[in-house]
């Protein structure tokens, strides 16, 4: 199933998503027997009736695009089980689900929102027993951060200032100079991604003035 949707384009994918809603399925729960029941009707169910009360309603609205593409009618909920959710998995880090490949993180994030559709089914009453989603390993913590002086070089080099004298016995840094042109849009990502933690899609679409494709800087208040 072509979506038509880029990895960046929410509103294409709620569009996809309206569309499949309104014109290709109507919901048979039956008698809620996972054989039964197909997953895009669960998802679906999930789209309407409990994101739009999340605070992020878009990005179920986006895994659910891309979980059609693999678990999409006519499969009922019986076809979800640890090897279809790990070939999902493969199928995504592949590219052979969506735009582009993406890592395993993202598609098992993708699979959470699987794993709520179908608690949330069967919460409501439209499956009659649970149906658990294999998740992939969570990937380990990250252990190592910049450090204040790493970051602090980051930045210099984008205002293009390079070390020109070093002290002889600790090798470290005694002069600086500005030897290249500034980039400051670089330095201004960089600030931004340090203070924020945000994600590079997420700085890249900020701008100045409030908008609806991406955050703005809310001068009036200090608010990003």
């Amino acid at each position: 199933m072509d979506t038509g949707c880029g990895e960046a384009d929410s509103a294409g994918a709620d569009r996809f998503l309206e569309s499949y809603l309104s014109e290709k399925h109507k919901p048979d729960w039956k008698r809620g027997e996972p054989h039964e029941v197909i997953i895009a009707d669960v998802l679906l169910f999930y789209a309407t009736e409990r994101s739009p009360q999340m605070a992020h309603p878009e990005l179920v609205g986006f895994h659910i695009v891309h979980l059609l593409e693999f678990f999409g009618a006519p499969k009922t909920c019986a076809f979800v089980d640890g090897t279809s959710c790990r070939q999902y998995v493969a199928d995504r880090v592949a590219g052979k689900i969506g735009k582009r490949a993406v890592k395993e993180a993202t598609a098992g994030r993708e699979l959470e929102t699987l794993g709520s559709a179908l608690n949330f089914a069967f919460k409501e009453k439209k499956l009659v027993i649970p149906v658990p989603v294999t998740l992939p390993q969570k990937a380990q913590p990250r252990e190592r951060w910049l450090t204040r002086s790493e970051a602090a070089a980051l930045i210099a080099d984008a205002l293009g200032i390079t070390a020109t004298a070093y002290d002889v016995e600790t090798r470290l840094p005694v002069k600086w100079g500005r030897m290249f042109r500034p980039s400051y849009h670089v330095a201004r990502f960089i600030l931004i991604g340090l203070y924020s933690g945000s994600r590079h899609e997420a700085i890249v679409k900020l701008r100045w003035l409030t908008n609806t494709g991406g955050g703005w800087f809310d001068l009036a208040h200090n608010i990003l």
